[in-house]
């Protein structure tokens, strides 16, 4: 079976029904669940962890042989060949199969990306007139939220925690993930969507809600980034919007950007160089946005968004 996501095709041994599939007969990208229990294998050698704010291990990143791992813990191994494509996937015990599609999606795939020199950062995207809107940020900033009621209002969204940044041709290009978004069940309630929701992933109380699909890959010159910062809120009424540029621009692009091995200089590098070339385009405009919690706030903020980007 074989599926688009980014603008790579994945063959998979699974079915990913959160994916567009696909004829081609030439994947870029390979996938195999296995049957074997990811208990039975031999550890790593660790390399990294990566934390949540509440100091639980997320994710770590170690070397089997001559290829990365990615260790969800109690959820599953992934075995990453970087040169010849391939992603192996040894899960725990009763772990369910769509919190393993959770995880290839929305955290192995963006990570590999990014090792490839092809940065996959942290956000969701709408359509704007022809063009790509995104929105950056934490988990928890507000991110899908925010999208999915620009959805609402009419804008497509397109792609809810991951955005492939490609700077190869003329201009910036945005490459959605594949279409839908991920909610709380009081965002999915708050936004009164008529969607149906499903389980994203059995340890997580979060719903993926599905939109109408587009043709796949979709490729939109960027117009506009905005970085959410959930530390910040909006004076009185009205949500705060900056312009940033620059480094400070740049520096924003990398925070809320996904890694595979912090530690590789070469990968690093090709990542930075890509996203300061997003943020020295003269097309793009990376602005900083200090949201307004709650959501009678929303239309103020899509018509604070929509000022912004039309004022350009």
């Amino acid at each position: 079976m074989a599926y688009r996501i980014y603008d790579f095709v994945l063959e998979s041994n699974v079915s990913l029904v959160e994916l567009p599939s696909e004829s081609a007969t030439s994947p870029s990208l390979h996938f195999c669940l296995t049957s074997i229990d990811a208990s039975s294998l031999p550890n790593p050698f660790w390399i990294r962890e990566f934390r949540l704010d509440t100091g639980h291990v997320a994710v770590r990143l170690g070397v089997r042989g001559h290829n990365y791992c990615l260790r969800f813990p109690d959820l599953a191994d992934f075995e990453l060949d970087s040169v010849s494509a391939r992603i192996t996937c040894f899960r725990y015990p009763n772990v369910a199969e769509s919190s393993i599609r959770h995880l290839l999606l929305d955290q192995v795939i963006p990570r590999l990306a990014s090792h490839w020199g092809r940065p996959v950062v942290h956000g969701s995207c709408v359509e704007y007139d022809g063009s790509a809107l995104v929105f950056v940020g934490p988990s928890g900033a507000g991110k899908s939220t925010l999208a999915t009621f620009l959805h609402k209002a009419g804008l497509d969204l397109l792609s809810d925690d991951g955005v492939l940044l490609d700077t190869r041709g003329t201009g910036v290009t945005a490459i959605p993930g594949y279409q839908g978004a991920r909610l709380w069940e009081d965002a999915y309630e708050g936004l009164e969507l008529k969607q149906e929701a499903v389980a994203m992933a059995h340890y997580s109380s979060k719903k993926r809600v599905s939109f109408q699909k587009r043709k796949w890959p979709l490729k939109l010159p960027l117009q506009a980034v905005f970085v959410l910062d959930p530390g910040q809120t909006g004076v009185g009424s009205a949500p705060s919007i900056q312009r940033i540029t620059g480094t400070d621009a740049a520096m924003a692009l990398l925070r809320n950007a996904f890694y595979l091995d912090p530690n590789n200089g070469g990968s690093l590098a090709r990542v930075f160089d890509s996203l300061a070339s997003v943020a020295a385009d003269a097309s793009v405009a990376v602005f900083r946005l200090s949201v307004l919690r709650g959501f009678e706030h929303l239309p103020k903020m899509y018509q604070a968004i929509l000022e912004h980007v039309e004022a350009r």
